[in-house]
């Protein structure tokens, strides 16, 4: 032991103090650096120029959405940079390096903007955790139109078509005007959700002419008989006309399996269709009721879009306003609005249904809770299924706040709100037709049209078809007072009630604005 101290005391003396740091450490520094590179005004352009492809980061160190950000960033940076990704991460301090915040039109934080080639950059619109993060960028890295001889061709199209994607194959010239146009178009659908769709280029020879020989054509996988295998384009050769004769070519006169990214409103109207009309089956025997329907009706209804769907493959069955058991139904998307047909599956009925929505004759088809009860602390309760007849009946003013449950502004103007429908009430307005409401619309759908909660909305007492038109929508305080002032001030039962008698002490906004009107004129 003695022997022992007598060295450790020697090479302490030595200076290997255990507080040092040791070499090694100094470095597996130097071989792992940061993932994320740190920017700034006067090194953006040269880190640029010396990668192919870069993320950057636009944030403000007191964001809590950029600190919340900050470890699936570097994990997404460090899983790249050890797979020797040509992506790099980087970012910059906008609230230091302000020039480049401004540069570009940085608004919020955090913003992040994708650099490849020397193009302009692009907004990533991608997911915020770090697997999504890298395989976003993956993506990009990886060819989208794979580059093959003449006599791969059979076996691209076998392989892509085994996968269930449909394949485009072009034969153009290199560095010609259409091979351009071809790669461009294909480049828009690297984040394409609808269905899988892969590319290929065949090189034309060097004598062949970039326009005469130039063509390309589309394999589609699973069709049935009432749509080609495979069919030639005939269009401009211009990325856009391209890309909306890929994304058309993939709809058949019937398809299968319903996706938003597909069949949504937004994505049939960009293909010039009216709708799309959704057949949901529950087994085989309404499959085959759905799909002999269909035969008969889409090849003469082209200007819809059509599908069939096993139920219990719906992710989300309320987008197609699935409820209870049925083993067939048609649900029709049109506009932001819904439709559906359930009794009575017969081409008649169907053909009706759609020339009724598009005459504006047909009924929507609104997702309803069923309410617990009439009213709940004064204010009566709407559902999808009572909106309707409360809200849009002439006779009523009906103030409707539309919440969620989960909604923090909601639940603080909950006590208000009560208090309102018990002043309304108790001042006797409910009896002269004025009606404060609530819906949830997390659980409820009407003709109304939510985007943040809450919403407050007066559907004054005009005839049913005016409603809509002269809607208020509420945008003051959301405190007892004013609110009580809109309801006196705008409902039309009540434009005989003066406001000092009907609140007492809150004759305050509106009298001071009935006074001023007075003056003006």
């Amino acid at each position: 032991l003695v022997f022992l101290s007598l060295l450790l005391s020697s090479l302490l003396d030595l200076g290997y103090s255990s507080d040092e740091a040791d070499p090694d450490e100094d470095d597996e520094d130097e071989d792992f650096p940061e993932s994320v590179y740190t920017l700034k005004d006067g090194t953006f352009d040269d880190f640029l120029k010396g990668h192919e492809r870069a993320l950057v980061e636009f944030y403000a160190p007191w964001c809590g959405h950029c600190q919340k950000l900050e470890p699936e960033y570097n994990q997404a940076a460090d899983a790249l940079r050890m797979e020797g990704a040509k992506t790099v991460l980087a970012k910059v301090d906008a609230t230091v390096e302000k020039a480049l915040a401004e540069r570009f039109e940085v608004k919020s934080f955090p913003t992040l903007k994708y650099f490849a080639s020397g193009g302009d950059p692009i907004e990533y619109d991608g997911p915020r955790q770090a697997d999504g993060i890298a395989e976003w960028l993956r993506k990009r890295e990886k060819p989208v139109v794979e580059e093959i001889a003449n006599s791969e061709v059979d076996a691209f199209i076998e392989k892509g078509l085994g996968s269930g994607a449909y394949v485009v194959v072009a034969h153009v010239k290199k560095k010609s005007a259409r091979a351009k146009a071809f790669f461009k178009a294909a480049q828009t659908f690297v984040d394409y959700k609808a269905d899988k769709i892969r590319f290929a280029a065949v090189w034309l020879e060097k004598s062949a002419d970039p326009k005469k020989d130039a063509l390309m054509a589309m394999s589609c996988p699973d069709v049935s008989d009432l749509d080609p295998k495979k069919f030639d384009f005939s269009g401009s050769w211009t990325d856009g006309a391209i890309q909306k004769w890929v994304v058309s070519g993939t709809y058949p006169t019937i398809g299968q399996g319903f996706k938003v990214e597909k069949y949504g409103a937004e994505a049939v109207r960009d293909v010039g269709a009216k709708g799309a009309v959704v057949g949901i089956y529950e087994n085989d025997e309404a499959a085959k009721t759905v799909t002999e329907l269909f035969t008969k009706v889409a090849p003469k209804e082209k200007d819809w879009r059509f599908t069939a769907v096993l139920r219990s493959s719906l992710e989300t069955p309320d987008v197609l306003g699935v409820r209870g058991e049925v083993s067939a139904q048609i649900t029709v998307l049109h506009g932001e609005k819904k439709y559906v047909l359930k009794e009575g599956l017969s081409e008649e009925a169907l053909k009706k249904l759609l020339a009724d929505i598009l005459a504006k004759k047909a009924k929507p088809h609104y997702k309803s809770a069923a309410a617990p009860q009439a009213t709940e602390d004064g204010v009566t309760i709407l559902t999808g299924d009572t909106f309707e007849q409360i809200a849009m009946d002439s006779k009523k003013d009906v103030f409707v706040e539309f919440y969620a449950p989960w909604c923090g502004h909601c639940q603080k103007l909950a006590p208000v709100w009560s208090e309102l429908a018990k002043k309304v009430e108790k001042q006797g307005f409910a009896k002269k037709g004025v009606v404060v409401a609530k819906m949830d619309v997390t659980e409820n759908e009407c003709e109304e049209q939510i985007t943040g909660y809450p919403s407050l909305i007066l559907y004054p007492a005009v005839k049913k078809e005016k409603k809509m038109r002269q809607k208020l929508i509420y945008g003051g305080q959301r405190e007892f007072d004013p609110l009580m002032d809109f309801v006196v001030e705008n409902s039309v039962n009540l434009e005989d009630v003066e406001m000092a008698d009907s609140v007492g002490k809150q004759a305050s906004l509106v009298d001071r604005e009935r006074k001023k009107k007075k003056k003006e004129l």
